[in-house]
């Protein structure tokens, strides 16, 4: 995996983490999305649905730079 990784060239690195980063931001700043889960009763580990969809995202977005970062870090390219 590390070879696959540090064989990437940076505009396809570039392109894969801009599509995973477009695709979190529609998820958190989209609001049919979120006014589709706020109007709903279950809740999610004793919470409203509307409030773990905004913590998963939330998970999403840190997950996606967190990736970004040991991605960075094996192909040695952190200042």
């Amino acid at each position: 995996m590390g070879e696959m990784i540090r064989a990437m060239s940076t505009a396809t690195k570039n392109w894969l983490f801009g599509i995973v980063f477009v695709a979190v931001a529609f998820l958190a700043l989209f609001p049919p999305i979120y006014l589709t889960f706020s109007g709903a009763k279950p809740d999610v580990l004793g919470m409203p649905l509307s409030v773990f969809y905004m913590i998963g995202t939330g998970f999403l977005i840190t997950v996606a730079v967190v990736a970004l970062f040991l991605v960075e870090k094996a192909r040695d390219e952190l200042d």
